[in-house]
């Protein structure tokens, strides 16, 4: 008999294994954190660190964060010789997104803590408005590095404590650990293997 798992993940996933049904649902950082605190999820994948004394977290990768602006904005340097005093409007989630948190801590080194935003519900949105010139955003270079995304915008390295997180599968410390999950976390774990992404081990918060 198959059985069931529902999670929660901030961009598109896929993942199974046999005789399991993984229901996903796209959701912000803040928000999937809560739904896995109050049940609604038995699991979510969320950017780190995640101090709760409620949850358990397995570190799964880590990611490389970017920024991106309009392609004509060659360098970090002329972006910030080219634009106000008070910085280019942040194109971002709503609040609780973990990447939004993120951008607002290096806006605010770069010195502009009282740039703009401008929220989005969708990533093609913000990614057509950074195009467009509209303003920055900051996310994974894996996800920037994707043709569509690529070819529309400029990525800018960051320095390495700006740019590095860790992306963490959390569950509720008291949660049953039935198949479904036991083979989701299975099927993780081989396929971060077999990609060199994954860093073994689990720990617990709190």
């Amino acid at each position: 008999m198959a059985c069931s798992l529902t999670f929660g993940a901030p961009g598109q996933l896929s993942a199974g294994g046999a005789g399991t049904r993984p229901d996903h649902h796209i959701s912000g950082h803040g928000s999937l954190t809560q739904a896995v605190l109050d049940s609604s999820l038995d699991g979510a994948f969320v950017a780190g660190p995640i101090d709760h004394p409620d949850l358990m977290t397995t570190s799964v990768f880590k990611e490389e964060l970017v920024l991106l602006s309009a392609r004509r904005w060659k360098s970090l340097a002329a972006l910030r010789a080219g634009t106000p005093a008070s910085g280019p409007t942040m194109l971002v989630f709503r609040t609780g997104c973990s990447y939004r948190q993120r951008l607002e801590q290096v806006m605010s080194e770069f010195g502009w803590p009282s740039a703009a935003r401008l929220e989005f519900g969708t990533l093609d949105g913000i990614i057509g408005c950074v195009a467009a010139d509209m303003g920055v955003t900051l996310l994974p270079r894996a996800v920037a590095e994707r043709g569509e995304v690529n070819g529309a915008v400029r990525m800018h390295a960051l320095r390495s404590e700006q740019r590095r997180v860790d992306t963490l599968f959390i569950k509720r410390r008291t949660l049953h650990e039935g198949c479904a999950l036991r083979s989701f976390v299975s099927c993780l774990k081989t396929g971060m293997l077999s990609q060199g992404y994954f860093a073994a081990g689990q720990r617990t918060t709190g």
